[in-house]
């Protein structure tokens, strides 16, 4: 049964593909999401998770099958055996390189599920491999993702973090490119 499937499921995913790189080509809008989770945290197993990658997961199968995001215009990072760790070397490069993609009709949503902090008044996200006794120097600060944000070309981006420990937004004050 499950090959059955596999075969069915397959010339779906082709034709989604197939379907949004030829809207993109007609330059109308694509959609693009980055989803970071962060379940396990490398010598620091106290602040394990153990639902956030059910988190990245839903939200992956949401985007796909009711907002029509293909695979390949999705950028995910957790620690599922099948996607990059969610190291801050990776959610600093990869997500960077990744928001360079979306042209200036397209819409982007970026979502993180883990936990947060705030140090000296700034937010912070908490990566994989993250020190709890140096957070600042180990940590990735939201301001980074939404700088990262402010370069994408995207007409529309949406940033969302699911996290504890962040004690709100208040560090994050909004840009003037971010409410255009």
């Amino acid at each position: 049964m499950a090959r059955i499937i596999y075969f069915l499921t397959l010339p779906v995913v082709l034709a989604t593909s197939l379907v949004c790189a030829t809207a993109a080509e007609d330059g109308k809008p694509s959609q693009w999401a980055v989803l970071i989770g962060v379940t396990e945290h490398k010598g620091e197993s106290r602040y394990d998770l153990s639902y956030t990658d059910d988190d990245v997961r839903l939200m992956r199968e949401i985007l796909f099958d009711h907002a029509g995001i293909p695979l390949n215009h999705m950028l995910v990072l957790s620690n599922e055996r099948d996607t990059a760790a969610p190291t801050k070397q990776n959610i600093n490069v990869q997500v960077a390189k990744f928001l360079q993609r979306p042209g200036p009709n397209d819409r982007v949503f970026v979502y993180f599920s883990g936990h947060g902090a705030i140090e000296n008044g700034e937010t912070y996200i908490i990566p994989s491999d993250f020190d709890a006794d140096r957070i600042a120097a180990t940590a990735v600060p939201a301001a980074t993702l939404r700088n990262m944000l402010d370069k994408c070309r995207a007409e529309t981006k949406f940033f969302v973090l699911d996290c504890c420990h962040a004690a709100g937004t208040k560090a994050l004050p909004i840009s003037a490119s971010s409410t255009a």
